[in-house]
């Protein structure tokens, strides 16, 4: 399953990657790992293991 961004189990290498943007168009992970949630913070983190890094996603709510 697929949380945000794109990614494909084909052997075509493109929608795997390092992007950041629109969760739904743009943003791409590299064999995303694991997922928490920060309730203080209303934001996502997601361990993308083969880009080496977490990744933050902050719900919308959060910024006002």
């Amino acid at each position: 399953t697929t949380f945000a961004g794109r990614g494909s189990s084909s052997i075509n290498p493109d929608p795997w990657g390092y992007v950041n943007g629109d969760l739904r168009e743009e943003a791409r992970f590299d064999q995303p790992t694991g997922i928490a949630y920060n309730e203080e913070e209303k934001a996502f983190y997601i361990g993308d293991k083969s880009n080496h890094r977490f990744r933050k996603i902050a719900l919308e709510e959060a910024q006002e």
